[in-house]
């Protein structure tokens, strides 16, 4: 059984449109293209994005530049709990210049917020906590940098 699952109205659904549309500019202001990602790939509800991307990124780097940036707006369903993601990944080589663009861009999203975050950095992988819940979290991998902002659960910080 799914849970987490909400309908949003009036301020509620406002907050969340505002996440995404302050999240959206931030990305848009550099160059980052816009993924559509559905819920269902292949059969099944999604739970994570990163698969998808790893299967299309050996078409996209035929036509795109490298390094190949994105972002994604997609409702994951993972654990039984379906949550909202806002996301970025880099495709190509994963250099310092490029580690630091990505987790740069991630800290902007959450200035554009709030200035009461906790950046956490642990063996190849980075997180967001606010009030000691995790709203963000990333994982840098050879071939590509993703991180994905937990939508629902800064709703729910917002509160």
């Amino acid at each position: 059984m799914l849970t987490g699952i909400r309908v949003l109205l009036g301020e509620e659904a406002a907050v969340h449109s505002g996440f995404i549309d302050v999240f959206t500019q931030v990305l848009l202001k550099y160059n980052y293209l816009e993924l559509v990602v559905p819920s269902i790939w292949k059969g099944e509800l999604i739970s994570n994005v990163c698969p998808i991307l790893q299967e299309m990124h050996t078409e996209w780097r035929l036509v795109h530049p490298r390094p190949i940036k994105l972002f994604y707006v997609v409702r994951t369903f993972k654990s039984g709990r379906e949550a909202t993601k806002f996301g970025v990944a880099i495709l190509g080589e994963v250099t310092e210049t490029v580690e630091d663009m990505s987790i740069d861009l991630l800290m902007e999203c959450f200035e554009k917020y709030s200035d009461d975050f906790l950046f956490k950095e642990l063996d190849g992988s980075f997180k967001i906590e606010i009030d000691n819940a995790e709203v963000a979290s990333g994982r840098k991998y050879k071939d590509k940098i993703c991180w994905s902002i937990d939508i629902d659960r800064l709703i729910l910080i917002d509160k």
